[in-house]
């Protein structure tokens, strides 16, 4: 199966280490290469390379294990970018 790379946008109440230490570990844990940062309308972002299944099974992981967050919003990405492997985490302001 092709890797594709997804844009995933997560809102709710989200910005805090303990969600972004999970999306991180949860990312790792399934081998995706990606990044997952604090967005500036509040939400986090989650840029992810990987199989369609794995990053669904990703999403689906996110979602059981935390309950305030509102909504999922994942978009591919037409071209493929060149993300951090094994999953990591940054400071948007980096």
């Amino acid at each position: 199966m092709p890797v594709k790379c997804h844009n995933i946008s997560v809102t709710g109440n989200v910005q805090n280490t303990r969600f972004i230490s999970a999306v991180e570990y949860t990312g790792q844990f399934l081998g995706l290469s990606g990044v997952v940062f604090n967005d500036k309308d509040g939400g986090v972002v989650i840029l992810c390379c990987g199989e369609d299944i794995v990053v669904e099974k990703f999403t689906q992981k996110i979602k059981s294990m935390w309950d305030e967050i509102e909504d999922i919003n994942d978009r591919i990405l037409s071209a493929c970018i060149d993300l951090p492997d094994p999953f990591a985490h940054t400071d948007a302001d980096e």
